[in-house]
């Protein structure tokens, strides 16, 4: 497996904002990050990609629809992916490569929804995504869906999420606001 700091600072060093959080999916194939830009953006391991033929594997629940979903939108990203020239340029501080890096060079997909700096991600083993920041919200989003599921409101920043490690139909909050 590569190292999580060698991921984070290809990212990093990719999209030129600062990313406060960064968390793999349960099963590993799957980076979110989150950060000032206010959005979650969801990158994949190259190594993964012969697992995205059938999302089904990948969750803890499938569902029909969604693993299709899935699958077609992951298809597309990776017909996209080889179709772009990639000029291979050396990072120095990392020494390496953009094409030996562990991350394809755009994201998979980007969720927009928050208004101010990412703080947390959270997975479930259902591929839900949780994620608070602080424009005081936590949201709740799919991988086959762009949108917001649907939100929380604190009345402050929202520093800390994570789903029930059993029951992932439940998650806890940690607000500033006591």
């Amino acid at each position: 497996m590569y190292e999580v700091n060698k991921i984070k600072h290809f990212v990093l060093i990719n999209i030129y904002i600062y990313i406060y959080i960064h968390r793999f999916s349960p099963d590993g194939h799957l980076l979110a990050t989150g950060g000032q830009d206010s959005l979650i953006k969801i990158w994949v391991l190259k190594s993964a990609q012969p697992h995205f033929n059938d999302f089904s594997r990948m969750t803890a629940n499938p569902s029909k629809q969604q693993n299709e979903i899935l699958t077609r939108r992951f298809n597309e990203f990776h017909q996209t992916i080889l179709s772009e020239t990639i000029t291979s340029t050396i990072n120095t501080k990392l020494g390496l490569n953009e094409m030996q890096a562990p991350l394809y060079h755009r994201p998979f997909c980007i969720l927009n929804g928050h208004q101010a700096p990412v703080l947390d991600v959270a997975w479930s083993k259902s591929l839900f995504i949780l994620s608070s920041s602080m424009d005081k919200t936590v949201r709740l989003w799919h991988l086959s869906r762009l949108e917001c599921l649907c939100f929380f409101r604190h009345v402050d920043f929202v520093s800390a999420i994570a789903f029930h490690p059993r029951d992932d139909r439940y998650f806890v909050s940690a607000s500033l606001d006591g």
